[in-house]
């Protein structure tokens, strides 16, 4: 097996010793940094880790000492960096300082304005006021540039404005340890500046924690024509808009995140992106789309501007969801992928398939969808259509297999789906609780050994762990 762990999509990948390797997702960051102890996600509603600032650049050590697959072991461009300089952000000091510790910058803006490649700007906790812009954070490969709480001490807090943190252009930056609230707009924005053709490039998002962010379409994170990003161990509540939205991003890992109680879309990929994943997070009544695989952007953003779908290999694997209309939605999108998830009493569908971008002389229908491997537990809501095809697509592409069905008032129920499904199992998962829930599989669940083999694109299960010889259906393997 290759010592570097790694994402399988689509993206070429030639040998583990000799030989070229792309780079994938995953590879865009180090993302040390360890799910909540209970293993289902649930955790403490914080999002934040014992890490400090440097633990984002080392490499992590694989949780499974047989195959690496834990995501948390990925040596990077930021792997063994270190800095030359560190800048000083306190709220409570008088303006003019020069970011030393003895005269630090009262703004988060003044920090970030004076980093330089190799910088870390550490913000100290208290309260910065919203609104800060900054197109000048520009590390390099070997000399990223750290934005960070700083170590020991609680999240600083960016409070209001109508956006919180907005970035241009940025390359090879980290964000870290920052609690983002109460703003009007978006409460982070990244984006390439309108030059389509040099985006924002290998940037890392991890331990924040973002939320109540207006009604409407206010989104928490937006980004704009990024490529080669991580979204890591983070949390996203109460926000009006897509808690995480993508527009023309390709590369972008989202991993071991929570989303709860949202207004619209938990993560949502379209306008162009492509060769993406969502893995290993957690969706609490995110909104009524979970996860949207595509959705309906205006022609002058895609990302490439020619593109000819809203989305494309898409991969949402080993998540946990719960409530919301439907856990995710393939919307205009070409070969993307469901695998491995546990979907628990969702509203109204186990899955959509629409187009919302339609013109046949430029997009593809929707279609090539795979829908595999996962455990489907539903409710009363759900006694008709299981899976909700809208017009302009093509249903029949798609796959249907090893996936686990399960009624918690009709023994009897069989979904209703576009296509014949293959191996599909039903019955009670026999999780270990499924009030609370707490998803893990017990030593009687059906769904252990009945999936279909999907390692090469979902290495590892919800706690990181190999997935058997045959795989068990749905977000974690069998006990």
């Amino acid at each position: 097996m290759c010592a570097r762990w790694r994402w399988a999509l689509v993206i070429a990948i030639t040998g583990c010793g000799g030989g070229s390797m792309q780079q994938t997702p995953a590879d865009a960051a180090s993302v040390e940094a360890p799910l909540d102890a209970s293993g289902d996600g649930s955790g403490d509603g914080s999002g934040a880790s014992d890490a400090t600032p440097d633990d984002v650049l080392t490499d992590g050590a694989p949780a499974d000492a047989s195959g690496g697959c834990d995501v948390t072991a990925i040596p990077t461009w930021a792997s063994g960096a270190s800095f030359t300089r560190t800048l000083d952000v306190r709220a409570s000091a008088p303006a003019g300082g020069d970011g030393s510790e003895a005269k630090p910058f009262s703004t988060v803006e003044a920090g970030l304005r004076a980093a330089k490649a190799g910088d870390r700007v550490l913000i100290h906790a208290g309260t910065y006021a919203g609104g800060a812009y900054v197109d000048t954070l520009k590390g390099t490969a070997s000399q990223p540039i750290l934005v960070s709480g700083a170590p020991g001490e609680a999240k600083p807090v960016i409070d209001g404005g109508a956006e919180g943190l907005h970035l241009t252009d940025a390359t090879y930056a980290i964000v870290a340890d920052l609690e983002v609230r109460g703003q009007t707009s978006n409460a982070l924005n990244v984006d390439d500046g309108g030059s389509y053709d040099t985006p924002a490039h290998h940037l890392v998002f991890r331990g924040l924690h973002v939320h109540d962010v207006a009604s409407g379409n206010h989104d928490g994170l937006k980004m704009s024509g990024v490529d080669d990003a991580v979204i890591v161990d983070s949390v996203f509540e109460r926000i009006g808009g897509q808690m995480v939205d993508m527009v023309g991003c390709h590369r972008v890992t989202v991993a071991k995140c929570t989303f709860r109680n949202g207004e619209s879309v938990g993560v949502q990929l379209k306008g162009g992106c492509s060769d993406s994943i969502v893995t290993r997070s957690r969706f609490e009544n995110a909104g009524p789309r979970g996860v949207n695989m595509g959705g309906s952007t205006g022609l002058t953003f895609f990302r490439p501007i020619d593109a000819k779908f809203e989305a494309a290999r898409i991969v949402v694997s080993a998540n946990v969801f719960v409530g919301g209309d439907t856990p995710f939605a393939y919307v205009g999108c070409d070969e993307c992928t469901a695998a491995h998830n546990t979907i628990i009493r969702p509203l109204r569908w186990a899955a959509r398939i629409l187009q919302e971008t339609v013109d046949t002389t430029r997009f593809v229908p929707c279609r090539k969808g795979r829908f595999v491997d996962n455990l489907v537990v539903v409710g009363p809501g759900i006694s008709g259509e299981t899976v909700n095809v809208g017009p302009n697509t093509d249903p029949a592409s798609f796959t249907f297999a090893n996936n686990l069905w399960f009624h918690t008032g009709n023994p009897s129920f069989t979904p209703t789906l576009p296509v014949a499904q293959s191996a599909p199992v039903y019955g009670d998962p026999e999780l270990v609780d499924l009030a609370k829930p707490d998803a893990h599989l017990t030593t009687a669940s059906p769904a252990i050994g009945k999936g279909l083999d999907m390692k090469s694109l979902v290495p590892g299960d919800h706690d990181g762990r190999c997935w058997k010889t045959a795989e068990a259906i749905g977000a974690f393997e069998g006990p």
